[in-house]
């Protein structure tokens, strides 16, 4: 269930954007593909919601690292959300929000690639005698 819930947050911070189409324009056509450009009317809700997923995956970020120990895709998550977050409150650039949510999206693939091909990485205590 955790596997689920750590790939479900980066796709729904992006959906949820894509209900807010006066803030995140572009999204708007993937809103209209996907029916939920009636969500438009919560859009106060929505803004706090994908706020909430952002930081959901990076902390899903973090524990995918615990398992893999694999940095670049790490570091390429925090980057991201980190950026959303700079760029909703200290210079709103639509740009920057949307390559940070493409960037999260990579992530959780990446992550979920690395998962697949390599496993968990246990760390298991040498013991010499």
């Amino acid at each position: 269930m955790n596997h689920l819930l750590e790939k479900f947050t980066p796709v729904g911070s992006v959906l949820a954007a894509a209900g807010c189409p006066v803030c995140f324009p572009a999204l708007t056509g993937l809103a209209s593909l996907l029916g939920i450009t009636a969500l438009a009317a919560y859009e106060a809700q929505l803004l706090i919601v994908t706020q909430i997923l952002v930081a959901a995956s990076m902390l899903f970020a973090w524990r995918s690292y615990r398992r893999t120990r694999y940095r670049p895709s790490y570091a390429m998550a925090l980057i991201s959300g980190f950026l959303v977050f700079f760029s909703w409150y200290v210079w709103w650039q639509d740009i920057i929000i949307y390559s940070a949510f493409a960037g999260l999206i990579i992530s959780a693939f990446w992550n979920i690639w690395l998962e697949k091909r390599y496993g968990d990485c246990e760390v298991k205590p040498v013991v010499t005698e």
